[in-house]
């Protein structure tokens, strides 16, 4: 399926937060558990695009979230074929923080 120069059609982008904090602060805040999450992320493009896919959820879950200009915010790019396991793409900027999560 990957050959180089091949061109693969993979359908639409998705585009999601991740990551074991994230995923199981949003857990928690499905069923009604109070969570907050806090991070840093960069004034970038990356970091626009995690505060608007948290405050789908709920605007208070981006309350903790610091927006820093000097910063670039990391990210991760997915590659999920089918009948094999999936390939992660990340570069982790040295300098942001990891998003946490605490139920309050």
């Amino acid at each position: 399926m990957l050959v180089p120069g091949k061109l693969v059609d993979v359908g639409p982008a998705v585009t999601a937060t991740g990551g074991a904090v994230s995923n199981t602060g949003l857990a928690l805040h499905r069923p009604g558990i109070r969570a907050s999450l806090m991070g840093k992320i960069g004034d970038d493009m990356f970091g626009t695009v995690i505060l608007e896919l948290l405050r789908q959820q709920d605007r208070r879950l981006t309350e903790g979230m610091i927006v820093s200009g000097d910063e670039h915010t990391s990210y991760s790019v997915v590659i999920n074929p089918p009948g094999i396991d999936r390939v992660f793409l990340h570069w982790m900027c040295s300098r942001s923080g990891t998003i946490i999560c605490c139920p309050v």
